[in-house]
């Protein structure tokens, strides 16, 4: 196993909860939220961004190769066959239920839009095993004390059917 350093993305700040995944010869790093203009406590505002940045082996150098559809940050991101899937997430308003495929062209990327999660999650869990996306917990809404204990997969090979409600998490205590 060799460990390979990746450049910093072009951010001095870093950005916190960005989509993350991988398509074609390409890495993506996408969205995410930071504090450009100074910490809360010195009275700084969280900014959301919707860069795409993108890195191959020959570049060695990240470079913004689109926008999300919107800004977006604390989502979950899963690489596929056919590109990284983008789930939820939130901006600074609102917790968002939109989903999208994430696609690599020649020098930028497409977005394609797929079934939207059941509600709107921030701040989940997921991972897509096989062909099947799943996405766990999370929160609601902005404002939200606790997290949601729902479970939620959708086929990417019938998506037609769109997003299943299975058995919640529990608890083992």
């Amino acid at each position: 196993l060799a460990i390979v350093a990746l450049p910093e993305l072009p951010d001095a700040v870093g950005r916190a909860g960005m989509f993350a995944g991988r398509h074609g010869d390409r890495l993506f790093a996408a969205g995410g939220a930071n504090f450009p203009n100074g910490m809360p406590w010195d009275g700084g505002t969280k900014v959301w961004h919707d860069e795409v940045f993108a890195l191959t082996a020959k570049d060695a150098r990240w470079r913004i190769v689109g926008r999300l559809p919107a800004r977006n940050a604390y989502g979950v991101s899963a690489t596929t066959r056919e590109g990284v899937v983008l789930a939820g997430g939130s901006d600074a308003e609102r917790h968002v239920a939109d989903v999208w495929l994430m696609s690599a062209r020649a020098d930028d990327v497409s977005f394609t839009a797929l079934p939207a999660l059941p509600i709107a999650l921030a701040q989940m869990s997921g991972a897509r095993v096989g062909r099947v996306l799943h996405v766990v917990g999370g929160i609601d809404r902005p404002d939200a004390v606790h997290a949601s204990s729902q479970h939620f997969a959708l086929d990417l090979d019938a998506l037609d059917a769109g997003w299943k409600t299975l058995p919640p998490l529990r608890s083992e205590e």
